[in-house]
């Protein structure tokens, strides 16, 4: 997987969110060739289901995209007093 078509993967997934939700923000970084971050911004900090749903809908996502097993674990957690929720999601290449 290139890092362009990960480019690619998160911007779909960004605007993937924007049909579901008319507020908050999600960005991504690319971190490296098998790990992406998400950012989850301005949304409802103390709705911790709705983090772990949304990880879930991440996994699915780029377990498609990639045609591969991917891993997701919380960096950041709002819930926990952070500013924003960041995902991290893995993948062996």
């Amino acid at each position: 997987m290139k890092k362009k078509d990960l480019k690619t993967a998160i911007t779909s997934y960004n605007n993937l969110f924007k049909l579901w939700f008319d507020f908050g923000k999600q960005h991504g970084e690319i971190i490296s060739d098998n790990e992406v971050h998400i950012y989850i911004e301005e949304f409802d900090k103390d709705f911790k289901l709705f983090y772990h749903i949304a990880s879930g809908w991440m996994r699915g996502f780029f377990e498609s995209y990639l045609g591969t097993k991917v891993s997701t674990d919380f960096l950041e957690k709002s819930w926990e007093e952070y500013e924003r929720t960041v995902v991290k999601i893995t993948w062996n290449s």
